[in-house]
């Protein structure tokens, strides 16, 4: 499961795996096909790849309970003036994971419930937003259940 934003073209994602605190980026070819990260070529011209970046370290997963995905709630920041992408886990630290994104470009919400080769059945994703591509919080669940909805702050 990755969490976080993609271009405007819906082409290439970059986003928080929880599992293992690392950024991941993936692309899509012409044809649909996806690319797991493996093609530095896939990022498009001007944008930051930041793949396999490691971007929460052991004392925050332990306080966030991110190995424990299921309701946990993952805020999204991008500062489009900055080209600045962040994350924040339960409330947790401000995480900057990704710098370089063009000024102004227009990035989007984007999750991905299957990483590779590894999703499980029942698996879901909140995303709600309180202003499109300001912030943006995204609440894990698992089988269907009932997850925490956006709550302005």
């Amino acid at each position: 499961m990755c969490i976080g934003v993609c271009d405007a073209a819906s082409r290439c994602g970059w986003g928080l795996r929880p599992a293992d605190g690392k950024l991941r980026r993936m692309s899509r070819n012409s044809n649909g096909e996806v690319n797991w990260g493996r093609d530095p070529g896939a990022v498009p011209d001007g944008y930051p790849d930041g793949n396999f970046k490691q971007v929460m370290h052991d004392s925050v997963m332990t306080s966030a309970n991110v190995r424990k995905v299921e309701g946990a709630l993952i805020e999204v920041l991008v500062d489009a003036d900055r080209g600045l992408l962040a994350f924040r886990v339960n409330g947790g630290l401000l995480l900057q994971a990704l710098a370089g994104f063009p000024r102004g470009s227009p990035l989007r919400p984007w999750a991905s419930l299957k990483y590779d080769t590894e999703w499980e059945e029942g698996d879901c994703v909140t995303l709600s937003s309180w202003r499109v591509l300001e912030k943006s919080r995204i609440v894990v669940g698992r089988g269907g259940q009932s997850v925490r909805q956006w709550v302005k702050s």
